[in-house]
């Protein structure tokens, strides 16, 4: 029997981190699609440079959010594999030369 302290929620339940990280991702997503809309109707300077910010927010969050539920959503003993693949099919698609090692 242990004791566990929780301010505020945290450290939040083992059985609800998964659905936070899948709740954040789709808010990831969302900041990414809507910010590009909000530069593009920007009149002024600094707000546009603030909804850019936005935008590297949401693309970052985005990724490693992505790569994470993707990561814990599959066997412990294929998650180098699938690191390995999901790496080669990015580089393949933006043309990276970081990745030329893999075949």
């Amino acid at each position: 029997m242990g004791f566990k302290i929780q301010i505020f929620g945290w450290p939040p339940d083992s059985s609800s981190v998964g659905k936070k990280k899948n709740l954040l991702l789709i808010r990831a997503l969302l900041l990414l699609e809507a910010a590009p809309f909000a530069f593009a109707w920007s009149h002024w300077f600094w707000v546009s440079w603030i909804i850019l910010l936005c935008v590297g927010m949401g693309s970052i969050g985005y990724i490693s959010l992505g790569t994470t539920v993707l990561q814990l959503s599959v066997p412990q003993e294929l998650q180098g594999r699938l690191d390995h693949i999901s790496t080669w099919v990015s580089s393949r698609i933006t043309g990276s030369t970081s990745g030329q090692g893999l075949t």
